[in-house]
């Protein structure tokens, strides 16, 4: 458990140094490039680090297919999440990809058998219940920020958000797929080199990206970026070993619970923001999910 609750706490604080960033008026793919950057060479050092007795041999080739996956999956759903947001609302947006974890969860119980898949498991009716009821939760919250009136943007065309919202959905599940597959890896030492690959695929793509657009990077954007790096290489980075203790049905659901629920209260004690009348219903929503979903566990 302590890993789950690590990885909610640290994912949450990448969420808090991003809005940090968006207060000091940072450039969003500067920030995204640091963030991209220090997460890279932190996680490709601990890979490196972890194997210097064993080395690279011995490495399954389904490790290495899984972790370059997750990098591109990792790098395109935050590149996705991030057109989405400059084109659509933020709330809506945050809310549509976060509920991306129930492929997650269906890949939990279809690929690896978590629960039994008959009409006659309370555990599986407990699942989608919990499952639902998280989902809910997330859409209650996007609507209390929509109309707190915090998330509006220009429109640059309904179709071209619904594109890069869709994609942010379908590439955030898969990044989140992945994750599970990690989880099921024999060894530990598999897992390091699942993490330090992903966080070095993504930091090259990104890289890529920065240079093609030729972006000038100021004193926030590394700042900001590097404290998100830090927070995102800590709580993706546990996320592995929070899924080989515990179920997947459980895992994804609770973090996003959890870091919707952190968030919410740093943007209370820091931004003075209030929940409406809807993010309350989502706060009961979240708590009888968790409720649900601890007892699959």
């Amino acid at each position: 458990m302590i890993f789950l609750l690590c990885s909610i706490l640290f994912i949450a604080g990448c969420a808090v140094a991003f809005r940090f960033s968006a207060d000091r008026g940072c450039k969003p793919i500067g920030v995204n490039f640091a963030f991209r950057l220090c997460s890279g060479v932190i996680g490709t050092t601990v890979m490196v680090v972890s194997l210097r007795d064993e080395g690279f041999s011995g490495i399954p080739l389904a490790v290495w297919g899984w972790a370059f996956v997750g990098g591109v999956f990792f790098w395109s759903a935050g590149y996705a999440n991030l057109r989405a947001s400059g084109l659509g609302h933020l709330g809506i947006t945050w809310s549509v990809t976060r509920c991306a974890m129930v492929m997650a969860v269906i890949a939990s119980v279809v690929a690896w058998h978590e629960i039994p898949l008959s009409v006659d498991s309370a555990a599986l009716w407990v699942t989608a219940a919990g499952v639902l009821l998280t989902g809910a939760a997330l859409i209650l919250f996007g609507i209390d920020r929509l109309h707190a009136g915090q998330n509006n943007r220009k429109q640059h065309g309904s179709r071209l958000w619904a594109t890069w919202l869709a994609g942010a959905f379908l590439l955030q599940g898969g990044w989140e797929v992945s994750l599970r597959a990690a989880g099921s890896f024999e060894a530990d030492r598999y897992r390091a080199v699942y993490i330090g690959t992903v966080f070095f695929t993504a930091m090259v793509l990104s890289a890529a990206t920065l240079f093609a657009k030729r972006i000038r990077m100021g004193r926030g954007e590394w700042l900001y970026g590097g404290l998100a790096g830090v927070c995102s290489v800590l709580g993706s980075g546990l996320r592995p070993y929070a899924v080989r203790e515990l179920p997947g049905v459980f895992v994804f659901p609770v973090t996003a619970v959890g870091i919707m629920l952190l968030t919410q209260a740093a943007s209370a004690m820091i931004w003075k923001s209030r929940l409406g009348r809807w993010g309350w219903l989502g706060v009961l929503a979240a708590g009888a999910a968790v409720f649900l979903l601890a007892g699959v566990r």
